[in-house]
């Protein structure tokens, strides 16, 4: 099983600040290589992030095309037209699993999957993911 983490973080640039995902105590946007994006949490509002960790709770199907869910978004506007790093989010005997990385945008079918994730998988303790989550989807559930 792999461990994951949100730990909170800052983008000098616009002062953005968010939850990042750290998996087996590695930053998943350095072991991925996703450039200028960052995770949807805790910068977008309320309802956004309500959508957001709905899909990574899976309490709502993907809104990618083949059901994917974004893991990273542009980090200045969160706009799937800029790009989003997505996979598939997945239940199965072993626990949750996200797979099948890539980019893509909201305006084109195009996965582009990368040799750098092509074989990556991580598998979670179901519970212990959505202990990770919970939290904040009560939070921006209440409006905070």
């Amino acid at each position: 099983m792999n461990s994951l983490q949100l730990r909170s973080a800052t983008r000098e640039r616009n002062r953005c600040s968010y939850w990042d995902y750290y998996v087996d105590d590695r930053r998943l946007a350095d072991v991925l290589d996703v450039g200028d994006f960052i995770p949807p949490i805790g910068w977008l509002g309320s309802v956004t992030e309500l959508h957001f960790l709905s899909m990574l709770l899976r309490a709502a199907d993907g809104d990618l095309s083949g059901n994917r869910a974004p893991l990273f978004v542009c980090a200045e506007c969160a706009d799937y037209g800029c790009g989003v790093l997505s996979c598939n989010i997945d239940r199965t005997y072993e626990g949750i699993v996200w797979r099948d990385f890539g980019m893509q945008t909201d305006y084109d079918d195009e996965l582009i999957v990368d040799d750098r994730y092509r074989d990556r998988i991580y598998t979670f303790d179901p519970t212990e993911y959505y202990r990770t989550f919970s939290g904040h989807y009560d939070l921006a559930k209440s409006g905070g």
